[in-house]
């Protein structure tokens, strides 16, 4: 027995439609617990989001969301090391897995931020800063991203002695 083409077609849209809704809905309901607060809670749909939907148009957006919260530290009982880096994981996983996101070049550049200047590891901060300028040439971060690379594992008064002596 052969089915028909066109008598799938329906459903197929329908099933494709309730999908979309659901990512819809999941991401709104992450975000309404955002607003009032509930990080835990956010981070927690964000994550089944992006776990049940990696193909969904607000995974990369939830991921980011959820880097925005580690980052933060508003994650109750966690040190601010554990914070830091699930704030780089998350980052990682948006730039890596959505490169054109808009967002994916300023989370390549938080994560080394967050490598070098939280973290205190400039070895890794210094491979994601090389990375993000053969990767993010045209980005408005680069100079950004060059003045890090300058100041990577300099203490903030050496920095500001460059700075005041116009030296790099």
């Amino acid at each position: 027995m052969r089915k028909n083409p066109i008598l799938l077609l329906p459903s197929l849209l329908l099933l494709t439609f309730c999908s979309k809704v659901n990512d819809q809905e999941l991401f709104d309901k992450a975000k309404k617990e955002l607003e009032e607060q509930k990080y835990v809670e956010a981070v927690a749909l964000f994550d089944s989001l992006v776990t049940a939907v990696s193909s969904s148009e607000f995974a990369p957006q939830a991921l980011f969301e959820s880097a925005k919260i580690y980052h933060s530290e508003k994650i109750p009982n966690l040190s601010k090391e554990e914070s830091m880096n699930k704030a780089v994981e998350y980052y990682k996983k948006l730039y890596e897995g959505y490169p054109d996101y808009k967002e994916s070049a300023s989370a390549m550049m938080m994560t080394g931020f967050i490598l070098a200047n939280e973290l205190n590891r400039p070895e890794e901060a210094k491979v994601v800063y090389e990375e993000f300028l053969k990767k993010y040439p045209n980005s408005e971060l680069v100079n950004s991203v060059k003045l890090e690379l300058e100041s990577l594992g300099l203490s903030p008064d050496e920095i500001l002695n460059r700075l005041a002596k116009g030296t790099k």
